[in-house]
């Protein structure tokens, strides 16, 4: 296994990634930081140097010596490797996804559902909002109140999730000096 260890000597700290099978230090490095505990910038510095700390991990102090933290550490290229096996796995479940619910802090909060339309029936997206009885769409031509009375292809006029998203987002925005 291979380690990070970051530790506090009297002129800062010391950022070192050791291994088992190595007697020597694989990185050291003198950081010049008295504040954060590990210090911010610990995981640039061992990006830089070629690690990357292992998936679902954090730096952890090593109790028996006071002042030093740890943390499991791969090879950038491995780590790179995992990361791109999961935005392989991110954009397969995204490319079936029927629904999203954007959360919109800068209109209060608001909810935005953004709909794909039935596989047989075409393949536009939708955004409505939900609203006492029932909800409002955000179609081509501005907020619909009455989604039911809507045809199809005024519903599902987005091309895309992206696009019906940003476009929610903007229909959400307060007018200009209004906020």
């Amino acid at each position: 296994m291979t380690t990070a260890i970051c530790t506090r000597v009297d002129s800062g700290l010391v950022l070192r990634v050791v291994s088992d099978t190595e007697t020597r230090d694989l990185v050291r490095l003198d950081l010049n930081s008295s504040g954060d505990w590990p210090p911010a910038d610990a995981e640039d510095r061992l990006i830089e140097h070629g690690w990357v700390i292992s998936p679902s991990r954090t730096w952890r102090p090593v109790e028996a010596f006071p002042g030093t933290w740890s943390v499991p550490v791969v090879p950038a290229a491995v780590g790179m490797a995992r990361l791109r096996a999961e935005l392989e796995a991110a954009r397969a479940l995204a490319a079936d996804a029927t629904e999203y619910r954007v959360m919109v802090p800068e209109a209060g909060g608001q909810e935005l559902r953004v709909r794909r339309q039935s596989w047989e029936h075409g393949d536009g997206w939708s955004v409505t909002v939900p609203r006492h009885g029932g909800g409002a769409a955000w179609t081509q031509e501005g907020w619909q109140e009455s989604i039911s009375a809507l045809t199809v292809d005024r519903l599902y006029c987005w091309p895309d999730a992206p696009t019906a998203i940003r476009e929610g987002r903007t229909a959400l925005q307060p007018a200009a000096g209004t906020a």
